[in-house]
């Protein structure tokens, strides 16, 4: 949850700083000219470090077998650990996009992409987290530190997180495109890869986690 601790001190520092400032420390080219595009992805950044469901599976270790013969179907089981995830990053998302508006004095399009962007990343990182810990799982560990840290899962997990978000951040720079076309494409390909993954989930997911 480190992430939501970084987004929320560049929240408040927001309120401290300018725009001319802001664009210089983040080191955005052309001034501020792209930092309300490059706001929506430097928070969606710290959502996607922010995934507490690559290792929800492993984090059950040697007591697994009482998750799975409890009588609650897997979906409901995933759906919790997936709802976990959400309760800590989607708050978070809304309390900081407030603060930055008031920092910033942003416009109605520029406040919906910078909170549209990071929710629709949240779901993505939470689901595909899931997944990724069903197909890495490690269930034999002496510490929680060894899963959370050290694990394959986590890493993969925040590796694609960083990929995908890494996509719509060059094309800013690089594409002759409005760069809130950009976000907004990057929000509906983002959406509908997390449906994608939850259906993926909610059938081969569940034949996964009975094979633990």
């Amino acid at each position: 949850g480190f992430g939501i601790v970084m987004m929320t001190i560049g929240s408040i520092a927001v309120l401290f700083f300018s725009p001319e400032s802001l664009a210089q420390i983040l080191e955005i080219p052309q001034g501020t000219k792209f930092l309300t595009s490059m706001l929506p992805i430097a928070v969606t950044m710290c959502v996607s470090m922010s995934c507490t469901t690559a290792n929800s599976i492993s984090l059950e270790g040697k007591n697994l077998w009482i998750l799975k013969s409890s009588p609650v179907s897997p979906k409901t089981i995933f759906n919790s650990k997936i709802a976990v995830n959400l309760l800590i990053t989607i708050p978070a998302i809304f309390i900081n996009g407030i603060i930055i508006t008031i920092g910033i004095g942003l416009k109605l399009t520029d406040l919906l992409v910078l909170l549209a962007m990071p929710i629709a990343y949240a779901f993505f990182i939470a689901i595909s987290g899931l997944i990724i810990n069903l197909k890495l799982p490690k269930l034999e560990w002496t510490t929680e530190v060894t899963v959370i840290k050290q694990s394959a899962a986590v890493l993969v997990s925040m590796l694609i997180g960083m990929v995908i978000l890494f996509i719509p951040a060059i094309l800013i720079f690089t594409v002759p495109i409005n760069p809130l076309i950009i976000n907004g494409i990057a929000i509906v390909v983002v959406a509908l890869l997390s449906m994608l993954l939850y259906r993926y989930l909610t059938t081969k997911g569940e034949q996964l986690f009975s094979a633990l």
